[in-house]
Parts: structure tokens; C-alpha cells; sequence
């Protein structure tokens, strides 16, 4: 039984075939050797969700939740505009609860119930937001040729933040 791949690759082959950017003796040789293959398991992943397309470069939203889709995904590359997309996330929860806390203050200065509601809801989501945090530092390593393992260095108070901020800055191979 012929898998997708195959299948997808023999239509391709034809289709150069009929373009005539190939010959039909390449056509034939290359036919043979991709039906005398055998299937391929199909690759699992993580998270089924993600198909492994990428969002068109201009949809924000799209690159922003990328990172969400592939929630616990160890394995792949992700791009710059990726990593920074997801970036944007944590600055704005920090930046709104900031603007939320500190603007709401009963008559004695303390911070009002609104503001520990805020507090408590942004770190939950914060939380909730290290572990594809931490899954697309890796995959921004490996997108470097880089082994994952160095997303450690956010363990050393300081030069690893200092260190990781540069490494996400370089573009990927």
C-alpha cells in the first residue's frame, strides 16, 4: 500500500514529468525507487493540534498563538519572529496588570480587591505560560543548531537571562 507521501511525491514527479523539466527515463527510475521504499511511520508530535503549517507572515495573531498550538513541543525549529511574537504576550499581561494595580488604590493607599484579582489572575496566566515558553526557547536552540539543553541558563540568576536574550536574538540556520 502506497502512504501519502509517496503518493504526493508520485504526483509531483509526474506532474515534472509533464512539464517536461524531466525525462521519462528519470521519471521512471525515481517511480520505481519511491514505490520499492518503505512507508514511512508518520510522525507524532506533541501536540496533534498543530498541523505544521505556519501562518501567513503578516497574521499577528496567527505567529502569536503558534507557540500555544504547539504547547508542549520539544522537537522542530521556530523562528525569530516566532519567539518574539510570543514575547509580546508577557509584556502585555505584565504591562496591564501594572496599569491595573497600580491604579487601583482604596482611600488608604492599599491596592483595592480589583487589583489583588488582577494580580492573582496574571500570575496564574504567567504560569501557565512557562511551559511553551520554555518549549520554544528549545526550539529556538535547535532552530540555531544549538542543543535545547541550553535553556537551562535561565537557572543562573542574571548572566543566564543576559545569555538567552542574546542567543533568541540570533537568526536561526
Amino acid at each position: 500500500m502506497i502512504d501519502d507521501d509517496t503518493l504526493k511525491s508520485l504526483e509531483r514527479l509526474h506532474q515534472l514529468k509533464t512539464d517536461g523539466v524531466i525525462t521519462e527515463a528519470d521519471f521512471e527510475s525515481t517511480k520505481q525507487r519511491l514505490l520499492q521504499e518503505k512507508p514511512r511511520a508518520a510522525v507524532r508530535t506533541a501536540n496533534p493540534q498543530w498541523n505544521g503549517e505556519l501562518p501567513a507572515y503578516d497574521d499577528f495573531f496567527g505567529w502569536v498563538l503558534l507557540p500555544l498550538k504547539r504547547y508542549a513541543d520539544f522537537n522542530g525549529r521556530s523562528c525569530r519572529k516566532e519567539f518574539w511574537m510570543f514575547q509580546l504576550i508577557h509584556v502585555g499581561i505584565i504591562v496591564l496588570t501594572f496599569g491595573l494595580v497600580s491604579e487601583d488604590r482604596d482611600m488608604y493607599g492599599e491596592p483595592g480587591v480589583i487589583a489583588g484579582l488582577t494580580l492573582f489572575s496574571a500570575i496564574l496566566a504567567l504560569l501557565g505560560l512557562v511551559v511553551p515558553q520554555i518549549a520554544l526557547q528549545v526550539r529556538r536552540f535547535h532552530d540555531q543548531d544549538k542543543p535545547g539543553w541550553l535553556a537551562l541558563l535561565n537557572l543562573v540568576p542574571w548572566l543566564g537571562q543576559l545569555a538567552i536574550f542574546v542567543f533568541m536574538l540570533i537568526d536561526g540556520t
